[in-house]
């Protein structure tokens, strides 16, 4: 991990899809703001991308298959803040707790 320099969230946005070996976007309802922007940077830089609405019931098994297919060691995961997206952190957090613990 490294700073920046700059306040501003679009680089640190780009730079951590840059970084990482693909990017999952956790989302509840259609991305918007910076959930959308980080889309954007992952498609026009050709990194695996897998965007999931947790309010659809996603498949921790299809992910995991996901990640094995691309050979990710490091992954961006990405995703609305909780001030905008009423009890996203611990719906996410218990959806990779599936993914990357209970195997």
């Amino acid at each position: 991990m490294r700073e920046t320099g700059r306040a501003a969230y679009a680089i640190r946005t780009r730079l951590n899809v840059r970084d990482s070996d693909a990017t999952l976007v956790l989302t509840c309802g259609h991305p918007t703001g910076g959930t959308a922007l980080t889309i954007d940077f992952a498609k026009r830089s050709g990194c695996p991308c897998r965007v999931l609405d947790l309010d659809i019931d996603p498949d921790p098994n299809a992910v995991r298959t996901w990640l094995d297919s691309h050979r990710v060691h490091v992954l961006n995961v990405a995703g609305p803040r909780a001030s905008t997206s009423p009890g996203i952190y611990g719906t996410a957090a218990e959806f990779l707790r599936q993914v990357l613990i209970d195997r």
